[in-house]
């Protein structure tokens, strides 16, 4: 199978890095395509599935691939080994804690001597022993060594896999002013549970976190994505733990769709979804700091709130009544039609 089209053949190139570090052993890389994790005793309860390895079938759309290409080369995010961290790793194998030398070429004279002496060493691998993006998993995704071309290729992949144009531009995110800042933060505190399961840098609300940590959002995701992912999480995730119908459609824009959302958002007349979008790419380390302290915000009168809730409730009836009254006409006639015609 050779394809004339470039992104098939992305798609073709990328199978074969795929399946020769077998992948597919921890990732659903297809709709509708298990991983062999999945089916381990450990991961069939419903708090087993969120400690499940992520699912890749729209890592092209959701992940910027300046940062996939970083991911790849060393999954732990932590850097190439420093000398001290290189020699605590060969204490621990019970090697020699001298810094290995850097390798030569094979045909080089140094590397024939080393040969000779039995002192060749291979590439020193990046990365430490730990997940770079979620620690909270049991898997660790390994350091495989890619070759700059094989790195390459999945980045590709990807790309092709999710219909994503190739080079990707990342626009620049519209500064916060003051007031959609503070509607942003009381969407965060008022209802929307985005603190109970993401990583915070509390080691308190850590330890049952199952989501990564905001302040990787600008570097790491793509704004469409995440405007999508927040609106029906469950769409192109099936069965995540985030929850969906946070925000509920309101004309053009999407709203916070809480009972008693706060002034500051009942007043805001632009897109609550997409602010929060950007809200998430401008976190900083203080703001996040801020947001934990943070109390509830002031809601809006709750019996205009509990007014407004059985008003929308009397007009989503009141459409139901119409739909039935309009099928109950469409088989009345159609039953008529059918007589007739006996």
């Amino acid at each position: 199978y050779t394809p004339q089209d470039q992104r098939r053949q992305d798609v073709q190139n990328g199978w074969w890095v795929i399946k020769k570090y077998n992948c597919m052993g921890c990732h659903e890389i297809q709709v509708g395509q298990r991983s062999v994790v999945q089916d381990l005793p450990l991961y069939q309860t419903q708090e087993g599935k969120d400690l499940l390895p992520p699912r890749l079938t729209s890592e092209g759309a959701r992940v910027d691939p300046a940062w996939l290409l970083k991911f790849l080369h060393d999954p732990s995010l932590s850097g190439e080994k420093t000398p001290a961290q290189q020699q605590q790793i060969n204490a621990l194998a019970g090697a020699s804690p001298t810094p290995q030398s850097s390798p030569q070429p094979s045909g080089s004279p140094q590397a024939q001597a080393a040969a000779a002496n039995g002192q060749l060493r291979l590439h020193q691998q990046p990365g430490m022993d730990r997940n770079g993006i979620r620690p909270y998993l049991s898997f660790r995704m390994p350091t495989f060594n890619f070759s700059p071309n094989e790195l390459q290729i999945l980045v590709r992949f990807f790309m092709a896999m999710s219909g994503q144009q190739d080079p990707y531009i990342k626009e620049p995110m519209m500064p916060l002013t003051a007031a959609e800042r503070q509607v942003a933060r009381d969407m965060f505190v008022s209802g929307t549970p985005c603190l109970k399961c993401h990583i915070t840098g509390d080691p308190a609300r850590d330890a049952k976190a199952i989501a990564p940590n905001f302040l990787l959002a600008a570097e790491r995701l793509k704004p469409d994505w995440t405007f999508r992912w927040l609106l029906d999480p469950a769409q192109i995730s099936p069965g995540t733990a985030m929850p969906s119908g946070l925000f509920r459609r309101e004309g053009e824009r999407w709203v916070v769709n809480l009972a008693q959302p706060p002034v500051s958002a009942t007043n805001y007349h632009d897109d609550h979804a997409r602010l929060l979008v950007r809200y998430m790419f401008l976190l900083s380390p203080d703001e996040q700091r801020a947001l934990l302290a943070a109390g509830p915000a002031t809601t809006a009168n709750p019996a205009a709130a509990t007014t407004q809730h059985h008003a929308r409730a009397r007009k989503k009836r009141t459409r139901s009544n119409h739909v039935r009254t309009r099928r109950r006409a469409a088989l009345g006639s159609y039953a008529a039609r059918a007589l007739r015609g006996m």
